[in-house]
């Protein structure tokens, strides 16, 4: 694309698939797409320029893109901890940036629960958990929300649907 455009039906963004049969699917996502999705996301979770987020969903997945603008365009700020995971790192950015939100799949809530420096005081800060994924288990969510004391939902979305994610929290299943 050679120039900028404000015709909200042009693809602002690319996610590819991992390729279900084996080959990478381009998705392409509009200007008004994704501006839909932030408008619906900041309605159900009311973020505002106070927020931070630990992001560890992956940057090229739709749950993590979806997140990130939402939480942009309230005006809050958007954490990225490491180019890799580190169960330390994760904990050093939640305590030094007091944020209220992290987003995950359930593999990575699990690694954070096992590391042998995981406590309460660690995360006191968090408010809530978004995980990300095809399948959350009601266990998860109840480890999260009573062990960890936060409340915990889960979100997925599509990469070549609609950016649009559904949300189910620990309040609805217990």
């Amino acid at each position: 694309m050679d120039q900028a455009t404000d015709d909200e039906n042009a693809i602002a963004l690319l996610i590819f698939t991992s390729g279900t049969p084996s080959l990478p699917k381009a998705c392409p996502h509009t200007s008004k797409g994704l501006w839909t999705c932030t408008y619906v996301t900041n309605e159900f979770c009311h973020f505002s320029a106070s927020d931070t987020l630990v992001q560890h969903s992956p940057t090229c997945h739709v749950f993590a893109v979806s997140s990130d603008l939402a939480y942009w365009r309230a005006g809050a700020t958007v954490v990225i901890p490491d180019n890799t995971f580190s169960a330390a790192t994760t904990f050093e950015s939640i305590e030094s940036e007091q944020a209220k939100n992290i987003t995950a799949v359930p593999t990575l809530l699990l690694a954070l629960r096992s590391h042998p420096t995981f406590s309460k005081d660690k995360v006191r800060c968090l408010e809530q958990i978004d995980l990300g994924d095809s399948v959350v288990s009601p266990e998860l969510l109840k480890y999260a929300s009573e062990k960890v004391g936060v409340k915990a939902s889960v979100g997925f979305g599509m990469s070549d649907g609609s950016l649009t994610i559904g949300y189910r929290s620990s309040e609805e299943v217990f």
